[in-house]
Formats: structure tokens, C-alpha cells, sequence
């Protein structure tokens, strides 16, 4: 929406998202950045800066406006911030005239495809498009419902065109639905991801949050062997976790054995 503001005897008109859903990746994601980092700022240098987020006022216009235009600006963030997003997922969703489809089922993803997406949400608000591009892949065909994305490769156009184009209406739905499949994921999994038993020694399952990482994880599945890391990111990730927590249980009853005949 435009908004009408007074700077001296001057008017500006400005653009400005009534609603998170008009707001693009690439403004939520600073506006999630800029209210972390502002918390602690005092009021009118948080309107400033939410404002520079979300609208294309630069910031000295902000600053030279009357009190009036403050208001204003100050009502409309207001009313801005207690919009509520839509939440509903987005199967399909069109950039440039290429028709992108979200991931069909996440349960058969593979594990390269999982590795990427935990590395990235270690910082969303620096990586959200970089998800998004997982996520949402070109649509290779499609039957009424049912359809057929690209195989996993990076794409770092593809996120940068995301992180430019997209909306929250666009995207929202989609963060909501991966983080529950995540959460259902980690459950599901939860001796994998914590990695120790009940007397707190650690287990193989720690490799995950180690100083290595996943990468320790793909060279136990790749049989130690650089030359079959490709092979292994292109399993699916259920029956790798499956085949990480057999081994856990698997190496417990070993050490269980072990020590009941050292006794």
C-alpha cells in the first residue's frame, strides 16, 4: 500500500506491506534479523529500523519527517506487525514464469537433502532461501494433483531468486510444515539425535552434533570410503536414521555383553 507522508512543506509516497503476506523473503528476512539484534534499542530507533526492513523509506527521510508522519508510520507498524501471516501450505508456487512444487514427501527426502536443510537451520534468518530452494524445486511433470520435482543439486540462483521474488504468503506455510516434519523427525529418531543412554555416556548417535558433524555420520555410512559419499547423500534419510539407531542398539547389546563376561 502507499502511504502519504510530510517532510517540511514536501509530501512523500512511499510503499509500504499492509500485511506480513506482501512482505518478500529477502525484507522478512532482515526484519527478523533487525528485531533480534534491536530488542534493546529505544522505541523510535526500532520504528526506524523496522521500517527501513519492510518498506523502501530511506532512512534519512525517516528522520527528517514531522511528528504527524511518525505517528503514522509508528500506527502502521503496529497494525503491520498484528497481521497474521498465512499459514497454509503452498504446493505450487511461480517465479519468472517457472512453476516450482514443494517437496512431494518429505518422508522419502534423502539424507543429503536433510544434511543441508539441518546445516541451514542453524541460522534461518541468514538462510531461509537457501531452505526454500530445497524445499520448492522445478516441476518436471504434472498430473492434476500429482507431480514430479527436480532431484536435490544446490542452487544458489535459485535461492537468490526466491530471497527476491517470494512472499510470506508464499513461503509461510511451507517453514510451518518442514519444521513440524522436522520435530517428528527428531522424535521419531530422538536416541540418534541425543546419542546417549540412560546412565548419560555417549553413544554413536553424538557424532551428529560434534565438532564434525554430519560429515562423521556419512563417513560411517559411506563404509569409511570418501569415493561413496555421493552414493550415501542420495539414500533416503528414514532408512539411514532407521539403520544409525539399529547401530546404536546394536553396539549397546555388544558392550552389555562385553562386560557381563569380563564379570
Amino acid at each position: 500500500m502507499k502511504v502519504t507522508l510530510q517532510k517540511g512543506k514536501k509530501k512523500l509516497y512511499f510503499n509500504i506491506p499492509a500485511s506480513w503476506n506482501e512482505l518478500t523473503l529477502g525484507r522478512y528476512m532482515r526484519l527478523m534479523k533487525t528485531i533480534k539484534e534491536s530488542k534493546d534499542d529505544k522505541e523510535i530507533e526500532q520504528v526506524v529500523k523496522i521500517l527501513n526492513c519492510i518498506s523502501d523509506i530511506p532512512k534519512k527521510e525517516i528522520y527528517g519527517l514531522d511528528m504527524k508522519s511518525v505517528g503514522i508510520l509508528g500506527n502502521h507498524i503496529k497494525t503491520f506487525l498484528e497481521t497474521e501471516p498465512n499459514d497454509e501450505l503452498e504446493h505450487f508456487i511461480t517465479v519468472e514464469d517457472v512453476q516450482y512444487g514443494f517437496h512431494p514427501k518429505l518422508v522419502d527426502m534423502t539424507l543429503g537433502e536433510f544434511v543441508d536443510l539441518e546445516t541451514y537451520t542453524k541460522d534461518i534468518n541468514e538462510n531461509l532461501h537457501k531452505i526454500l530452494s530445497i524445499l520448492y524445486r522445478p516441476v518436471k511433470q504434472r498430473v492434476n494433483d500429482k507431480y514430479i520435482i527436480e532431484d536435490y543439486e544446490p542452487n544458489e540462483e535459485r535461492a537468490n531468486l526466491f530471497k527476491k521474488h517470494l512472499t510470506v504468503k508464499d513461503f509461510n506455510g511451507a517453514s510451518v510444515f518442514f519444521l513440524r516434519f522436522r520435530k517428528t523427525t527428531f522424535d521419531t529418531y530422538e536416541q540418534v539425535f541425543e546419542g546417549s543412554n540412560n546412565e548419560g555416556e555417549t553413544k554413536f548417535g553424538e557424532t551428529i552434533e560434534t565438532k564434525w558433524g554430519w560429515y562423521n555420520t556419512i563417513y560411517m555410512l559411506a563404509n569409511e570410503n570418501i569415493l561413496n559419499f555421493d552414493e550415501v547423500t542420495k539414500l533416503p534419510l528414514y532408512q539411514c536414521l532407521t539403520f544409525l539407531a539399529y547401530k546404536q542398539d546394536y553396539n549397546k547389546k555388544l558392550e552389555d555383553e562385553y562386560r557381563r563376561n569380563k564379570v
